[in-house]
């Protein structure tokens, strides 16, 4: 679907209320660690050569998630 001016779906331009627009829920913290997780288990898949920090830092934020 395309977007028009303030990503109204009706293209209404600068008048544009928004109302169209379904608002954007947040993710829960489960949500979000499973998606880090999910990252993290890709990463060391097909990038197997990123530095051990980033791994090491990528498993503390879903530890800390999970909690």
């Amino acid at each position: 679907m395309i977007f028009g001016t303030n990503g109204c779906m009706y293209n209404c331009g600068d008048s544009c209320t928004g109302e169209c627009r379904e608002p954007i829920k947040p993710m829960s913290r489960k949500q979000n660690a499973r998606l880090l997780t999910d990252l993290l288990e890709y990463l060391k898949e097909e990038h197997s050569n990123l530095p051990a920090h980033v791994f090491e830092v990528l498993g503390e934020v879903i530890y800390d998630l999970k909690k």
